[in-house]
């Protein structure tokens, strides 16, 4: 009796169009206590994600199937996309805001969409969804008829109108093909359509390239396309909520369907068929075991099936919000005492802002920002702030940012006045000024600028960001951590009446100054040795450099790039006889660049 059972259940599958499997892994649909998943996501691991409109935690599935804990949510609202970077990061769409995950669940990014629109009637099993490719994110609004392209850190760059009626759901980015650009895919289940943009041109008014409706399978309805994927080689599958079916695009092939999953029109609930299959995720073309394997939310069914694009089932694994998404979000940091000022308050000292106390798990970690009279004071991401004359009448003010895995909250301290001193402290007349080349390795210098009230004591401090990094000296070497930061000279002048403080001008080094470029001897004309020291100034990312006398590069040097970006040469000469002679630089970006010198080599 259990061999007959076994081969009717081997039979079904093969009459799915599926393919067999090992039974032990793919179990029926569940029973109607519970929703479907909502979205799923798979990294580059295999480990798939799955997401419920109960919100509360995302959860997690070994590449063979087997529940592998949870993940905490960060927001309360339901799941409607979900996205694995290659880091292992998670992005989840709430359909009113945006959250980037680490895989355990610690917030590293949160905005709200632009623009908020109400969610009612836009259930997460038929829109939404959120992608990221291209140093974007992508997001098909679950509450408005748009697309809303963002910058990885929250701003808002496109908001762009979809055509025709209802609003998306699935969305992918898929890499450039030979003859087009890299190109986002958009789903709109009401109309049966799927829209394509140019990803490298997209703006407000952007209108799509490549409109496409889903022709009616024989028999089925009409297609209304849900989850959506591409792969690398410009392969779209397409997840059809109306006739449990997943379609097989060519997008380099005037997006012919060239194969079809899951015997539209029927849904059953047996082995391996869909019913419903509002979300689907692919695993990278990486020619691994998992290599393009889809992960399909069989919502229908209330199930995940891990499927290959030739149909083979892998595995159905039953799951439902409540059980496997318990518990509600995580509660993020609450602020039970508010931030203090602690310090003397007068000019050219410093002030300290304490955090306050705060409720919630261990692990939160702080960030801070000053405020004059309420307006953001620029470059102070420090706990500590150095008073300045500029700050004499005004109230100073510091706000904590508390981040933990449950998300983040901020408050602010009361206000600080900052009363003048009674004597005449020094003014400063002409702001401090930073000399020197802005490279890791090399010397800056500050002049402290001209004062008032003449000084008895005039001090620097020197700031990356804000924050002190050295104090009680007028150079600062720069280091490899101040690339890329804004570095400045604080200088503190007293007199016995007062302080007074100023800052120079932000310098802000790169990793080799201004990038493109060879200086001999550092921009001489003339010398009286052949051996000379070049000064490569290179793209970021640089790490070998070619050298020549030869502008044909016939007799060159390869090295790797030097970590203080300069480089002892020869170059020629010919004793008793000035001439000038060039040098020749070929960076990773393949420009050339060169400089000349006179050689005065005495005999």
């Amino acid at each position: 009796m259990m061999a007959l059972v076994g081969r009717l259940l081997c039979l079904a599958l093969i009459s799915a169009g599926l393919g067999t499997a090992t039974l032990t892994t793919l179990e029926p649909a569940a029973a109607a206590v519970g929703g479907g998943p909502t979205a799923v996501a798979v990294g580059p691991t295999g480990t798939s994600y799955v997401g419920f409109a109960t919100g509360g935690r995302l959860l997690r599935l070994s590449p063979q199937g087997h529940r592998h804990g949870s993940v905490p949510l960060d927001q309360s609202g339901p799941v409607d996309g979900l996205f694995v970077n290659a880091a292992g990061q998670i992005w989840v769409d709430y359909g009113t805001s945006v959250s980037l995950l680490g895989p355990g669940g610690r917030v590293l990014r949160h905005f709200d969409h632009d623009p908020v629109s109400s969610c009612a009637g836009s259930p997460a099993t038929r829109y939404g969804g959120i992608t990221a490719g291209g140093g974007r994110v992508w997001v098909a609004n679950r509450c408005d008829d748009t697309m809303t392209v963002y910058s990885q850190g929250g701003r808002r760059i496109a908001t762009v109108d979809l055509p025709g009626r209802g609003h998306p759901r699935g969305i992918t980015y898929g890499a450039a093909q030979s003859g087009r650009g890299a190109t986002v895919y958009v789903a709109l289940p009401d109309s049966g359509r799927i829209v394509a943009y140019r990803a490298g041109r997209v703006s407000d008014a952007t209108q799509p390239w490549r409109t496409l409706a889903m022709r009616r399978p024989a028999g089925g309805a009409r297609p209304s396309p849900g989850g959506i994927a591409v792969d690398r080689f410009g392969q779209l599958t397409v997840a059809d909520l109306a006739n449990n079916a997943i379609f097989l695009l060519d997008t380099n092939h005037d997006f012919n369907v060239y194969r079809t999953l899951g015997h539209p029109p029927r849904a059953s609930r047996a082995v391996g068929r869909l019913s419903s299959p509002s979300a689907i995720a692919q695993h990278a073309q990486d020619r691994g075991s998992l290599s393009g394997n889809l992960f399909i939310a069989d919502t229908g069914n209330r199930r995940v099936q891990r499927w290959n694009t030739s149909g083979w089932t892998y595995w159905a694994k039953k799951v439902q919000a409540g059980s496997d998404s318990p518990a509600g979000p995580v509660v993020g940091p609450v602020n039970t005492a508010p931030p203090t000022v602690v310090g003397g308050g007068s000019v050219g000292t410093a002030l300290t802002c304490s955090p306050g106390s705060w409720s919630g798990a261990g692990g939160v970690q702080y960030s801070y920002a000053w405020s004059r009279n309420g307006v953001p004071i620029a470059h102070t991401a420090s706990s500590k702030y150095v008073v300045l004359n500029a700050d004499t009448g005004s109230v100073l003010g510091c706000t904590v940012t508390a981040t933990a895995a449950g998300g983040s909250a901020s408050a602010s301290s009361a206000g600080r006045m900052i009363s003048g001193p009674s004597g005449h402290a020094p003014a400063n007349l002409t702001a401090p000024t930073i000399s020197g080349v802005p490279v890791a390795g090399h010397t800056l210098t500050c002049d402290p600028g001209t004062w008032s009230g003449s000084p008895s004591t005039v001090l620097a401090l020197w700031q990356r960001d804000g924050a002190t990094v050295a104090n009680g000296s007028w150079t600062y070497v720069v280091g490899a951590d101040d690339v890329g930061a804004a570095l400045q000279c604080v200088v503190v002048a007293d007199n016995g009446w007062g302080s007074g403080v100023a800052r120079s001008t932000p310098a802000a080094p790169g990793a080799c100054g201004t990038a493109g470029g060879v200086e001999i001897n550092g921009g001489a004309t003339e010398t009286t040795s052949p051996y000379v020291t070049l000064t490569l100034r290179a793209p970021r990312g640089t790490s070998t450099v070619r050298i020549s006398n030869d502008p044909s590069f016939t007799a060159e040097t390869i090295v790797a790039f030097p970590a203080g970006c300069t480089y002892n040469w020869v170059m020629p000469s010919i004793p008793g006889m000035p001439l000038a002679w060039t040098v020749y630089v070929r960076y990773g970006d393949g420009a050339t660049y060169s400089d000349s010198i006179v050689v005065n080599e005495h005999s």
